[in-house]
């Protein structure tokens, strides 16, 4: 299908990567699983919507989201997911990505009871990952546990910077989630440190927890 504003693209190529179907949805786009068959596996792509909010016309927006899927395609960190490849198509920009075979961390949490040091690890290695993204001038802005991954192996992934705005001047805006904020004026040993405290503050709240 030729047509971008649908979301039945099943089969139809997003650049390079034919679709297979789709995934998820939320407010900057839709996330279909889809194949690339120059290097024959599995990515996640990413289809992010350009509206001008009243905020500039559609070139514009899309230029805007296309610098900052650059951005963020050059950060690579083992608890960010990773970025292959960014793009147009048609008014619209994409980002292909790493398929994470997993779970969020909100479904990990609730599935069974889990020990605070097991909680504590997975947000501190989700700190790590927002630690560089901040040590890359990118703040995230939708940090939540629908946002991180946990893969088969336990490997955790901070996904979806769909909303990253870069901040040369790391200075805190209204939308950045509460972690981010405190994380963004802050060096990396700090970072985690807010990551841990929040970690265990969910722990604590947990059945079963010790």
């Amino acid at each position: 299908s030729s047509d971008v504003c649908s979301s039945d693209l099943r089969g139809a190529p997003i650049g390079r990567y034919l679709v297979i179907e789709l995934v998820g949805r939320g407010a900057m786009g839709d996330v279909y699983a889809a194949y690339d068959p120059e290097l024959d596996r599995k990515v996640a792509v990413k289809l992010l919507q350009v509206t001008d909010g009243g905020k500039g016309d559609i070139a514009e927006q899309k230029a805007r989201l296309l610098r900052e899927a650059q951005a963020i395609a050059r950060l690579s960190h083992p608890n960010v997911v990773v970025v292959h490849d960014v793009g147009s198509f048609g008014e619209r920009v994409f980002i292909a990505m790493e398929f994470v075979d997993g779970h969020t961390v909100t479904y990990w949490l609730h599935a069974a009871a889990r020990r605070w040091r097991e909680i504590v690890d997975v947000f501190v290695s989700a700190g790590r990952g927002l630690a560089a993204a901040h040590h890359a001038d990118l703040v995230h802005r939708d940090f939540k546990g629908e946002n991180v991954m946990i893969n088969a192996t336990g490997q955790v992934r901070v996904m979806d910077f769909g909303l990253a705005r870069q901040a040369p001047n790391r200075k805190p805006g209204n939308s950045v989630s509460s972690l981010a904020t405190l994380a963004q004026s802050l060096d990396t040993n700090s970072t985690i440190q807010v990551a841990h405290q929040r970690a265990c503050d969910v722990g604590e709240s947990l059945p079963g927890s010790p």
